[in-house]
């Protein structure tokens, strides 16, 4: 099932209805692409070993999304995507897969600046080798609402780190506070 978009509605939205609008109308190119893949993850393997284009602005460098500032390129499919391409081909040619997960777009600021991916059941989905999968996993957690979901081992260890900090202009602090941590 196509979602709404995970953050950025405006540009995101827009890119969504085209999408959604290739499923409904069944466009040839990506049912073609779906006939090709028997499944998601040999799909997000082919799009992952696409070469890589950015888009760096450029007015007349393909069709835009006047909706994103600054303006996206979108051609799908594209034979040398950017993130934005990837995601959203991504997005209908997995629908004609397995219509059963939830997919949504996102954008973040990652390490190499800004990044639009697809994300499936609430998961990123790695298409650009460039993104660490930490990288994504965190900001979608961490743009999430409620309580965030972490091991017993890492708030333990986060909360000595945090009592550490505060114990350090007293007389042996941080030492007194690891002891006490690894009890």
């Amino acid at each position: 099932m196509i979602g709404l978009p995970f953050n950025d509605l405006r540009c995101l939205g827009s890119i969504t209805e085209v999408v959604a609008e290739l499923v409904s109308n069944r466009d040839e190119v990506i049912v073609e692409l779906a006939e090709k893949h028997s499944t998601t993850k040999s799909l997000a393997e082919w799009i992952r070993s696409l070469p890589q284009r950015d888009d760096d602005g450029v007015a007349a460098d393909g069709p835009k999304v006047e909706a994103c500032k600054p303006p996206q390129r979108l051609r799908i499919p594209a034979a040398d995507p950017n993130c934005v391409e990837r995601g959203a081909l991504y997005v209908a040619v997995a629908e004609l897969i397995d219509p059963d997960p939830v997919r949504q777009l996102a954008t973040l600021d990652t390490p190499i600046g800004l990044h639009t991916f697809p994300i499936e059941n609430g998961a990123p989905v790695i298409l650009d080798p460039r993104v660490p999968r930490n990288a994504l996993a965190t900001g979608v957690a961490a743009c999430k609402a409620g309580p965030v979901t972490i091991e017993a081992r890492d708030a333990v260890e986060w909360t000595a780190q945090l009592a550490e900090a505060g114990a350090v202009n007293l007389r042996n602090g941080p030492s007194r506070v690891r002891r006490r941590a690894t009890r």
